[in-house]
């Protein structure tokens, strides 16, 4: 994981790392905070949730909400992208039931 253009080998320096930066945001605009897995990270604060988060963005966009546990959020970007496959064939389920009306009502 890159974080703030640092790349960390241990889950524990890259959760001190993540939690260290949402100590230093003081601007609410969202700010690129580095890279997972080959994923770039964004950085926000949700103002309305009072919560921070990072957005895993490759061809779609991915947020996890932190958490305090410096292991913890790492656990969260982890399950974030074990979701990736899931929610890809969800979405060829979702398509092929598509195409599927769209030929019933051509008929």
């Amino acid at each position: 994981m890159t974080v703030k253009d640092i790349d960390y080998t241990e889950k524990a320096k890259a959760g001190v790392a993540i939690l260290e930066a949402c100590k230093l945001m003081t601007s609410p605009e969202p700010q690129e905070l580095g890279s997972y897995m080959g994923f770039s990270m964004l950085f926000s604060f949700d103002g309305f949730n009072k919560q921070y988060q990072i957005t895993l963005r490759g061809a779609l966009s991915h947020t996890v909400t932190l958490g305090t546990d410096i292991h913890g959020n790492i656990t969260r970007l982890n399950n974030a992208l074990a979701e990736i496959p899931k929610k890809l064939e969800y979405c060829r389920e979702q398509l092929k039931t598509l195409h599927q009306q769209m030929e019933t009502a051509r008929e």
